[in-house]
């Protein structure tokens, strides 16, 4: 699985008994471009009690969603006609129909050439009803020369085998790297969309921040005016500091206009002197009036518990808009953005001029093969 990474998240599923039949040979020809090919051969299936030690059939299928062409080979003597292979060869027929290839293995082995069809015909109408296009079936033969020790005149497709495995590689190749095209340029536009998407998420946290901030100092002035106020009814205001920085005149003004707003508690009865008591007891009617008349007049708008909990609900409802106000949305660090702009420059310049190169390498190839 080392050597093959691709195939490991279909196959990890039959792990691990899956790992006991796994061998990988690796030739150092270079002859029919033979680097380029991977051949993965599968087990032979058999019926009866034999049991094998993970789902051979689905390892089957998992493993030829990777493949670019899929042989099946019969051999004339044990024909490999069992029910578990025909199944096999119906489930990769529903998805994998146009890269199957059937072959008639070992045709030297048969003696004559009537006897090969006799063998073709069986094979055939075992197929027949498990192959989509069972009208345009082919089985042709395929051995090696040389290895039978007598002089085979059967027909062999080895040659026009190697010769669809080279246009199948080359077809590839091209596939391959007009998908790494596509690939980069698809890298480039979503690095595009990520950096657009944080530039207007940033301009959000700008606007967020300075909407947030200005209602959060807005809410300050609630508790600043209620200390205001409590300095001026505990006589602070008058502090000879307060005095000598800000005018009396202000003083005297924002003093009015808190009297304006709560009234002044009025003053207890015992904390008048004697004489004065007599004074106001002699009071006539008409100075009587007019004092009842100037003590309506001086009443403030709100009392001291309704100015408290007003200015306690306003900077409340404000540090709550505050806090609605100053949603931030998630933004880039400026090394993630700078990552993002570096991985970008190396795909659309280094990796497309690699794919150039390798596009031209492959057209010198098919050219030089041509001629």
């Amino acid at each position: 699985m080392k050597f093959h990474p691709h195939l490991q998240p279909d196959l990890e599923q039959y792990a691990p008994s899956i790992y006991n039949g796994l061998q990988t040979e690796i030739s150092t020809s270079k002859e029919r471009s033979f680097p380029l090919i991977t051949f993965i051969d599968t087990p032979g299936l058999v019926d009866g009690s034999f049991h094998y030690p993970f789902p051979v059939e689905d390892a089957i299928l998992s493993v030829a969603k990777h493949t670019d062409l899929i042989y099946i080979f019969f051999d004339p003597i044990g024909q490999a006609l069992c029910d578990r292979t025909m199944k096999v060869i119906e489930r990769l027929n529903q998805d994998h129909a146009e890269k199957l290839r059937y072959f008639l293995s070992k045709a030297d082995t048969v003696p004559n050439e009537r006897d090969r069809q006799k063998v073709v015909v069986q094979i055939t109408q075992n197929l027949s009803s498990r192959v989509r296009n069972a009208h345009a079936f082919e089985l042709p033969s395929l051995y090696i020369p040389g290895c039978s020790e007598k002089l085979c005149s059967i027909d062999n497709i080895l040659d026009a085998t190697c010769h669809e495995m080279q246009q199948t590689i080359n077809q590839s190749v091209q596939n391959n790297l007009n998908k790494l095209e596509a690939d980069c340029k698809r890298v480039s536009n979503r690095i595009d969309e990520l950096l657009s998407a944080d530039k207007i998420a940033r301009r959000h946290n700008r606007r967020a921040f300075c909407r947030g901030f200005v209602t959060f100092l807005a809410s300050l002035i609630a508790p600043l005016l209620l200390v205001a106020f409590l300095i001026h009814r505990t006589g602070l205001i008058k502090h000879e500091l307060l005095t000598a920085t800000i005018p009396e005149h202000m003083l005297a003004h924002f003093g009015d206009t808190c009297d304006a707003i709560v009234a002044p508690e009025p003053a207890a009865a015992t904390a008048l002197p004697a004489g004065s008591i007599d004074e106001t007891l002699g009071v006539e009617s008409a100075d009587h009036t007019h004092a009842t008349t100037g003590t309506g007049a001086s009443s403030g708008l709100l009392t001291l518990p309704q100015l408290m909990f007003g200015l306690l609900g306003c900077f409340l409802a404000l540090q709550m808009l505050s806090r609605m106000l100053w949603q931030l949305s998630p933004q880039l660090a400026k090394k993630e953005e700078k990552h993002l702009k570096a991985t970008q420059q190396f795909v659309m310049t280094e990796v497309l001029e690699t794919k150039a190169r390798l596009y031209k390498q492959y057209l010198d190839e098919v050219m030089s093969e041509v001629q």
